[in-house]
């Protein structure tokens, strides 16, 4: 019966008590090592014996010495050996749970975001008087592709995150090159001679992947084709995370299939921004098909997004890639996206119990809790209300009309988003798609990188001819 009750103290301490983290530590406790591993790869097995030990054992530890000593067994300095055993285990507690991301002082879990004492703008990204972002094509070519050789091994590292990949792909020559349909039909055509638009532009491409619109697309034209023109709109996965080799993309697959392919994918974009390339893009290029890749992360909105001149919807800084639309509130620049980020956060060194308590993250979990029982004052930037259904319906409607009344195909693909080692689609957001319709692959979580959750090599494959089925089903019924 102690066990018992210890063992339900200790789970609701993992549910409750480090759950405002953001992570779900009630799965962490039950999961077994296997279902650990898609969200932590390196340290599953670890995990999985601390919440063991920290469930079952630590409890059985306690009441079992607490009989002992209470029953008079052994001398009462021995109730030192509880106590110590105690301390063992929340060390034990604080190196695992630094080493899966948490930081002494930050009571809020955010990979991406980590606090700085001086906030930077990282170059990769600009945004035009459109609100658009999209890369920053004189600075891709200028550092990687027109040199053709790094700037110093620490400046490349740095600059990795925005537009390494990149160069790894195109930059390199052909001897690290990998076998994939990319590189095998642009080798082809090379050695034919190109002898159509496509043929030229994916010859361009190869060697100047960033288009003049700030695209990781073929040159946007407005010459007639015998080819299918599609449009995609995305996000980072239409980008090509993480494919290894982002020539092994899906957007990079069709292209390479002899389709005529414009890729707007930009990593951080959201409805809003696919909405606003549409009303930029769409009579000019006059694609065949449109094609909207919606992640059913980051894509589901319930707020409206403003698109600003030169405001990004995410501002790359030396601390993360910060949102400057924050639940339902604008952010103009990054200093103050930023603030707004860090206040609910980190714990503010306003006094002297402040600052001992954010040395250990074990001692941060307890000041956030006492914070949220009233005991400490903090003053929480206070969250607007989320509606109940999304309000993307009425974002993708007026794409799908008016590109119906161009003579345009509109094809809303969803795809499915990995949370704790499992798919969720649809289905898992009250009311998305009520009057849209939709197309839902049936992936795999073998098909996504287990680092950041994107498709892996295996998923854009999957996608890419997932995609070619949708085309040709639509191209059919002309």
């Amino acid at each position: 019966m102690a066990i018992s009750i210890m063992v339900s103290a200790t789970t609701g301490w993992w549910c409750t008590f480090a759950q405002p983290m953001g992570v779900d530590l009630c799965w962490a406790v039950s999961a077994s090592a296997q279902e650990l591993k898609p969200a932590f790869p390196t340290y599953h097995h670890l995990i999985f014996l601390m919440s063991w030990f920290v469930q079952y054992g630590l409890p059985f530890i306690i009441v079992a010495v607490t009989l002992v000593v209470f029953s008079k067994r052994i001398p009462w300095r021995n109730l030192g050996l509880s106590l110590l055993s105690v301390i063992a285990t929340l060390l034990l507690a604080e190196v695992v749970l630094r080493v899966v991301g948490y930081r002494p002082g930050q009571f809020t879990y955010n990979s991406g975001i980590h606090p700085v004492d001086s906030l930077i703008a990282t170059e990769g990204f600009v945004t035009d008087e459109f609100g658009i972002m999209k890369a920053d094509r004189n600075f891709v070519n200028d550092r990687y592709l027109l040199h053709g050789k790094l700037r110093g091994v620490s400046t490349w590292f740095g600059d990795s995150k925005a537009h390494g990949d990149i160069f790894l792909a195109h930059g390199l020559g052909k001897t690290l090159r990998p076998d994939n349909e990319f590189w095998r039909v642009h080798d082809s055509v090379v050695e034919a001679g190109p002898s159509d638009f496509w043929s030229h532009a994916l010859i361009d491409y190869a060697q100047n992947p960033i288009n003049s619109e700030g695209f990781y697309s073929i040159p946007f034209d407005t010459l007639p084709s015998d080819r299918l023109r599609i449009l995609l709109l995305g996000d980072s996965f239409t980008w090509g995370f993480s494919s290894l080799d982002r020539t092994s993309s899906f957007a990079n697959i069709l292209l390479a299939r002899g389709h005529q392919v414009y890729n707007t994918g930009i990593s951080g974009a959201d409805v809003a921004q696919y909405c606003r390339i549409v009303d930029r893009y769409l009579e000019e290029l006059r694609p065949d098909i449109v094609i909207l890749n919606f992640y059913m992360g980051n894509d589901v909105a319930y707020f409206e997004r403003p698109l600003l001149p030169h405001v990004p919807v995410l501002f790359h800084t030396n601390a993360g890639h910060i949102h400057s639309f924050q639940n339902g509130v604008q952010f103009e620049t990054k200093e103050a996206a930023y603030a707004n980020v860090i206040r609910n956060m980190v714990i503010p060194p306003t006094s002297t119990a402040n600052r001992w308590l954010s040395r250990t993250v074990i001692t941060t979990l307890m000041w956030e809790w006492l914070v949220r029982q009233g005991s400490v004052n903090h003053e929480f930037i206070a969250e607007r209300q989320r509606p109940i259904v999304p309000i993307v319906d009425w974002q993708i409607l007026p794409m799908m009309v008016r590109c119906h009344s161009l003579g345009i195909r509109f094809i809303l693909s969803a795809i499915p988003t990995m949370e704790s080692g499992e798919l969720k689609g649809v289905s898992s957001v009250t009311g998305l798609f009520g009057e849209v319709v939709y197309h839902q692959p049936q992936m795999t979580p073998g098909m996504y990188s287990i680092w950041d959750d994107h498709f892996n090599d295996e998923g854009h494959l999957f996608y890419a001819n997932y995609l070619e089925k949708l085309i040709l089903t639509e191209t059919r019924t002309e």
